[in-house]
């Protein structure tokens, strides 16, 4: 029986002819947006015998295998009595000569497969390939031209296809024992938890439908497992590869965890963990280009062997430390060959950005031939719209302004010191615009100042091509601002919204993404099926319009598997949590945290409104016999670990921690049994008042007329839904919760409330908590 293979012309050309450097003078997002413009420019110049874009496809049968091989010719040029010409267009923002000596035999390989499929498909025997090549820096253009009879072109692809073979006899071997082991795989525990079997026989539904769905499942259920296990039972057969998104890296742990259970069972994948690039380079502060990166020369000639031997590596997964230890000693960067690799992966894990961010996210992942056949996994999507909204807004400030100005200022050559001080005085004017205001909305930024950033980044990539000078790191840190801004901007519709803010004796020019739905839901969609989970997606019309951008879709509710014996929730309704009420109140919430704590030895976290909050617990709280620790502004993962260590098991002394509600400690904590044993919440979670909240309320109060629910309501109560879950992690633990604000007492907050809390108890005066604590564990005692 013979052996299917689709391949696109890149799959097969790249892998095996493209050489040199990875360098991000040459290629780089700018640069690819450019060449793509002047692509269009050219072929559109071209008259009716030009046909561009021109889609070939063909299959070749060599020993066991059948090639399907697809791809599209920038132009085939026809003429009466003339050959046809395979025209392949390159552009470059660098010499066209040397552009041309260095990369030839990969564009030319490039074009005779497409030249070898036109001349299949019209029984012709010969043509001209013609390499077109355009400079993005002056429109000039050079043409190399070449003739090439069929049989050539013929014993040019099977060589070619030979030399994949012995590749691909590699990934052969993994995808039949990995679809071996994918249909014989089973569930990794004794028995399934409460509503998990159902959801995961939904999960198999919404695979079969090549839908989209949004779960909500409450923690504890095992929503990682419930959704990648039957996503992984149809690898091979529904789609080839599945892309798992988180939002932190938490997520991704629970991910290894999760594998490392199914490969105990028998599971074989190929899994690629991504890391970000900061985190896996090997060359700090330098630009990634064989000038400055030794990690970055001869990186293409490098790769195809280095593949051919890590696909064979007996690993459970390629992580950072795997693919940094094979750079350290092979001298190759190790992010783009963990990206490189991830091709020939089965399940790829890695952030948000990866798939979402339009400047971060993975080329080769973006396109909708090769989204066809993959599926997409968002973990804890509810952070989904907030993280959208921070990839696609932008901003220049005053303080990067001023770090570039002052790493050049020593610096003989005036290189940059002109573009930068026109943009200082564009700062200052602005400055004096504002007056005695804070903030100010703008239709459009002031043309001036456009024209200033826009002259920065093209002086920018030239000092750059020449690579005469070494560039600071705070220039290229400005200038990378700089070009998101203006990329932003020219993207910027009615889904964004212009600003100007004033920053210490300057101002900061903002672009604040209002709603990122259109973007998020047509990347979603792109994919064969798509399953979005999270434990807060109430309420669900509003996580599914401002995810996808409708209320009709599939969606799965499951509320705790555990004991709701085993929570103790109450809600206090008669303090004031509103920012004017608090002082006058604070006395009063220091009661019931005391009353709340000293009730039981043990490990508490208060969730409060803000620092500023902290700051008046700090002065007012007293505990008896307990240790009070309050989060800090700016920690890092190191400061916050060690905040959190200040919880132990069996404790013989009260620890309470003090954090700020919707920070870094609302959500992916993971505290079970003791570790944690009681949870207060101050407030409905609203955030921050602000120019850029109500823009979001002013948005959805036109489009939907819900503008304060959208803006205040549905984000603060996920908030506070969020720092409740960070209770009751496994089904022996017990715990008590305390909410506390006046708000409580309106529908549209208590309609919010999920199942396993609508049985709370009102908190009326002094001692019902010491009171309702008792009960609790005089309850669970017996």
């Amino acid at each position: 029986m013979s052996i299917n293979i689709n391949l696109s012309v890149h799959d097969l050309v790249d892998f095996l002819l493209r050489k040199g450097d990875i360098d991000d003078r040459v290629f780089n997002k700018d640069t690819m947006s450019a060449g793509t413009k002047l692509h269009s420019i050219y072929q559109k110049s071209k008259n009716e015998n030009y046909l561009s874009e021109y889609s070939l496809k063909c299959s070749i049968e060599i020993e066991d295998y059948i090639f399907n091989i697809q791809g599209r010719a920038d132009g085939i040029i026809l003429k009466d009595g003339e050959k046809p010409i395979i025209d392949e267009i390159k552009t470059a923002n660098t010499d066209l000569d040397s552009f041309y000596n260095r990369y030839s035999e990969w564009h030319l390989g490039q074009a005779k497969c497409y030249a070898y499929m036109y001349l299949l498909e019209k029984n012709l025997n010969e043509c001209q390939i013609s390499l077109t090549y355009i400079s993005q820096l002056d429109n000039s253009m050079k043409v190399h031209l070449f003739e090439f009879y069929f049989k050539e072109l013929e014993k040019f692809i099977y060589g070619l296809l030979y030399d994949y073979i012995d590749f691909y006899d590699v990934i052969k071997t993994h995808i039949d024992e990995r679809d071996k082991s994918c249909r014989e795989l089973k569930f990794p525990y004794a028995k399934y938890r409460k509503n998990q079997e159902e959801l995961i026989n939904n999960v198999y539904k919404n695979i079969d439908d090549n839908g989209i769905l949004m779960i909500e499942a409450a923690t504890g259920l095992g929503k990682t497992i419930s959704v990648l296990y039957p996503y992984l039972r149809r690898l091979g057969k529904t789609y080839d590869k599945i892309f798992f998104t988180t939002a932190k890296g938490s997520g991704a742990k629970i991910v290894k965890e999760t594998i490392e259970s199914l490969n105990f069972k028998g599971l074989k994948i190929k899994t690629a963990f991504l890391n970000a690039k900061d985190k896996m380079c090997l060359n700090h502060e330098q630009a990634c280009n064989p000038d400055n990166c030794p990690f970055t020369k001869d990186y293409y000639d490098k790769i195809p062997k280095l593949i051919f031997g890590i696909l064979q590596d007996d690993v459970e997964y390629y992580d950072d430390k795997y693919f940094i230890n094979i750079g350290k000693n092979n001298e190759v960067c190790p992010f783009e060959l963990s990206l490189d690799v991830s091709e020939y992966c089965d399940l790829i894990v890695g952030d948000y950005n990866y798939v979402f961010d339009p400047f971060v996210n993975i080329d080769r992942y973006d396109d909708e031939n090769v989204n066809l056949h993959m599926a997409l996994l968002t973990d804890e999507c509810h952070n989904l719209v907030p993280r959208g909204r921070a990839m696609y807004s932008a901003s220049i400030n005053y303080e990067s302004l001023l770090t570039a100005q002052n790493s050049i200022k020593k610096a003989k050559k005036k290189t940059f010191k002109t573009n930068l001080t026109k943009i200082a005085a564009n700062f200052n004017e602005f400055y004096v615009f504002l007056g005695d205001k804070n903030s100010v909305e703008v239709q459009a930024f002031d043309e001036d100042f456009i024209k200033n950033v826009g002259n920065f980044i093209a002086n920018y990539k030239n000092v750059l091509n020449e690579g005469k000078i070494k560039i600071p790191l705070e220039v290229r840190n400005f200038y990378l601002e700089c070009f998101r801004f203006c990329k932003i901007y020219e993207m910027a519709d009615d889904n964004f919204a212009f600003y100007v803010e004033k920053y210490k004796n300057s101002v900061n020019f903002k672009i604040f993404c209002v709603s990122p739905t259109e973007y998020l839901s047509s990347k979603i969609k792109s994919y064969k099926s798509a399953c979005l989970f999270s434990a807060t997606l109430t309420p669900i019309n509003y996580f599914s319009n401002i995810i996808l951008g409708s209320n009709d879709i599939n969606f799965l509710q499951y509320g705790t598997p555990f004991n709701e014996n085993h929570l103790n929730f109450m809600v206090n309704k008669n303090i004031s949590m509103k920012y004017n009420d608090r002082k006058d109140n604070i006395e009063q919430v220091c009661n019931n945290i005391k009353e709340f704590c000293e009730s039981k030895l043990g490990n508490y976290m208060i969730f409060v409104p803000s620092f500023e909050y902290i700051s008046l617990l700090k002065e007012n709280l007293n505990v008896y016999e307990a240790d009070i620790f309050y989060q800090k502004e700016g920690m890092n993962i190191s400061e916050r670990n060690d905040f959190l260590s200040n919880f132990v098991k069996f404790p013989t002394r009260t620890t309470i921690c003090i954090c700020v509600l919707g920070g870094s400690f609302s959500e992916s904590i993971d505290l079970k049994g003791d570790l944690l044993i009681g949870v207060v919440i101050l407030g409905v979670g609203f955030p921050q008042m602000s120019f850029e909240n109500y823009k979001i309320k002013e948005f959805y109060d036109t489009k939907i007329n819900a503008g304060f629910d959208y803006a205040y309501i549905y984000p603060g109560m996920n908030n506070v839904t969020q720092a409740v879950g960070r209770l009751m992690r496994t089904e022996n633990d017990l715990g008590s919760v305390l909410l506390i604000d006046n708000r409580y007492k309106q529908k549209n907050y208590l309609s919010l409330f999920k199942e396993e809390w609508k049985n709370y108890k009102t908190i009326y005066k002094n001692g019902d908590i010491t009171r309702y604590i008792k009960n609790f564990y005089d309850k669970n005692s017996k």
